[in-house]
């Protein structure tokens, strides 16, 4: 670690010790680490949960709080929600001294799943981990350490020192390998962000390029459908308004009634997209965690800015709809 951080100038350096697991939800609402049934995991899904398990000398080291936890006490976390008083996980039941509010850790789990992190002294990280690896056998999790290195410097100062330190990483992982300090299955991964900067918007740039184009396409076609098919009905409806007009029909009501019918005809199926939209979000925030999108306020302000540009284009050719409509149907 030394070796490292005198290679580098560092914002910021976050380590943290920890194993994840999955967790599924009995037919009793308890937690187990147990296999698939064989069941797919659209079925599954609502009762996954993925666990990560910190030991407390690494939560006293990462936020400088000193904390004693008896056997079977628990600090929690989840998406700085408070939960249940007790969890019962495999058997054994957890009480929960204090759901937190706001942690800042590395380690974080990209997933579809929702996740529950526990803070727990020695005695039950080693049997929580020990209980998992029992369970999942071959495809159990290690325990592992993390770190997140945030540099300081121009992004070409950055790119240099973070492959120095990816080098300097490996070099100290194969020789504490060699010296036997490791297990023999452990391995070491690294990860730059500018490197992943570079697949992601090689991947999801073209996607998003298709995405407005297509919306944009499909947004227009719509409107223009719309729009000439109250023009044909704007004919079609010509002799009827001319009749009303004629029994004492005021221009004013021509035009109120004109508005309403295509104020509906336009805005009710905007209105139908938006509540769908509305509907599929729980799972569309669930397929976007699988592209390591967990930004849910995020989503849902883009969310809200697509349906609000949908709608002022919705606005202006709805404008341009009744105005002809009502040049087409109004009587001189």
């Amino acid at each position: 670690m030394q070796e490292i951080e005198d290679q580098a100038s560092y914002e910021k350096l976050n380590t943290e010790i920890n194993f994840s697991s999955t967790l599924v939800k009995d037919g009793s609402g308890n937690w187990r680490f147990e296999k698939s049934d064989g069941s797919t995991f659209s079925e599954l899904q609502n009762q996954l949960e993925t666990l990560t398990v910190v030991p407390q000398e690494e939560y006293s080291r990462i936020t400088g709080e000193e904390i004693s936890l008896e056997p079977g006490e628990v600090l929690a976390y989840r998406d700085g929600k408070a939960g249940e008083d007790a969890l019962e996980i495999h058997d054994s039941v957890y009480q929960v001294k204090e759901w937190l509010k706001d942690y800042e850790y590395v380690g974080d789990n990209f997933s579809s799943m929702d996740s529950i992190k526990l803070i727990v002294n020695d005695e039950d990280f080693q049997k929580l981990y020990e209980e998992q690896a029992e369970a999942y056998g071959g495809v159990s999790s290690m325990a592992s350490m993390e770190m997140d290195v945030y540099l300081n410097g121009t992004e070409e100062e950055k790119e240099a020192d973070a492959s120095k330190i990816r080098d300097l990483a490996m070099e100290f992982f194969d020789g504490q390998k060699e010296a036997g300090n490791l297990p023999a299955e452990s391995y070491c991964m690294t990860s730059v962000r500018y490197e992943l900067y570079e697949s992601f918007y090689s991947l999801f740039g073209g996607i998003l390029f298709l995405g407005i184009f297509l919306g944009l396409l499909f947004l227009m076609g719509a409107a223009m459908i719309i729009y000439y098919k109250q023009v044909s009905e704007g004919y079609e409806d010509k002799d009827r308004f001319e009749i009303m007009q004629k029994v004492g029909m005021t221009h004013k009501e021509v035009k109120s009634s004109i508005h309403r019918q295509i104020l509906m005809v336009f805005f009710l199926p905007l209105g139908m997209a938006a509540l769908h939209i509305a509907m599929a979000f729980p799972m569309v925030k669930r397929l976007l965690a699988l592209f390591s999108m967990t930004n849910i306020g995020l989503f849902a302000g883009c969310t809200v800015i697509t349906i609000l540009v949908f709608a002022v284009i919705y606005g202006i050719i709805y404008g341009l709809t009744a105005r002809t409509y009502y040049k087409i149907v109004e009587r001189r």
